[in-house]
């Protein structure tokens, strides 16, 4: 169903079986979850347990339509590949399991003729088009990229774009094969009650037939946390072994003193028998 929340909601992968097809599908709580690092911990945690315990996979990625809309900055978008490249440690092999959708996409209306609301195909045009201007963006940092880490990034999120931007021969919404995407819904509810979601929930449910399962090994994948997570663990880590060295002070202080007394009594008898 839709809520009306902004905030990241999901606690842990919720499974969903689709009996028509028998397939299960994993919604997975976010990358950088905005409600705090033990969240985003406890969320890349299970994430990887999900793709553990999995013989094989596709990979659908969500990313909100004003983080690919050419207008406004990169950020969010690149933060989704440094996850993403993270996260699959190689691409070239799932790149036939991997697609993208789009999700809270407005009415937005032709420049021209603003009477005239933009089509799925012409909103799935533009977002190709921020794509393959990140990818030229990208592209270009390679030659200066401060180290190969960083080089190796670059790397893969072209990768990761170029699967995104397959084509093929169809035309409007269908060129671009590897993206979907959901309209703003209008109201709150279970979503197929919403009609003007409808359109993009047959687009998705196409997409996820047309992506092969790739099988796949334990290192695989990876776990992806942000920076701020980062601290956050070396933080606890830094108490951890404050308070584990501070007991072992403690320790050391009782048994220096157990031991200086039963030196002390030892010497005491030792001395009466004399």
């Amino acid at each position: 169903g839709i809520n009306s929340s902004l905030d990241s909601v999901t606690i842990y992968p919720e499974e969903f079986l689709d009996t028509r097809i028998n397939q299960v599908y994993y919604d997975c709580p976010g990358f950088n979850d905005n409600r705090n690092s033990t969240m985003e911990i406890a969320g890349t945690y299970f994430i990887k347990k999900v793709t553990d315990y999995a013989k094989s996979l596709k990979l659908l990625f969500v990313i909100g339509y004003p983080s690919v809309t050419v207008a406004v900055d990169r950020l969010d978008f690149l933060r989704l590949l440094r996850h993403s490249t993270t996260f699959i440690k190689n691409i070239d092999k799932f790149q036939e399991s991997i697609a993208i959708a789009i999700s809270k996409v407005d009415k937005e209306r032709d420049v021209e003729h603003d009477d005239r609301v933009l089509t799925d195909g012409e909103i799935i045009e533009s977002i190709a088009g921020f794509l393959q201007d990140s990818k030229a963006e990208l592209t270009n940092k390679i030659s200066t990229a401060a180290d190969e880490k960083e080089k190796q990034f670059l790397e893969d999120s072209i990768k990761f774009l170029d699967v995104l931007l397959l084509k093929n021969s169809d035309s409007g919404e269908n060129v671009y094969p590897r993206i979907g995407i959901f309209r703003k819904p209008d109201k709150a509810g279970p979503l197929d009650k919403i009609e003007i979601l409808q359109p993009g929930k047959k687009r998705m449910e196409e997409i996820l037939q047309t992506l092969q399962y790739t099988p796949k090994v334990e290192e695989d994948f990876g776990y992806t946390i942000s920076d701020k997570a980062k601290n956050y663990i070396n933080g606890v880590v830094n108490v951890i072994n404050d308070n584990v060295w501070s007991d072992v002070e403690v320790l050391a202080h009782v048994m220096v003193g157990f031991y200086r007394n039963l030196t002390d009594q030892t010497y005491q008898k030792i001395k009466s028998l004399s």
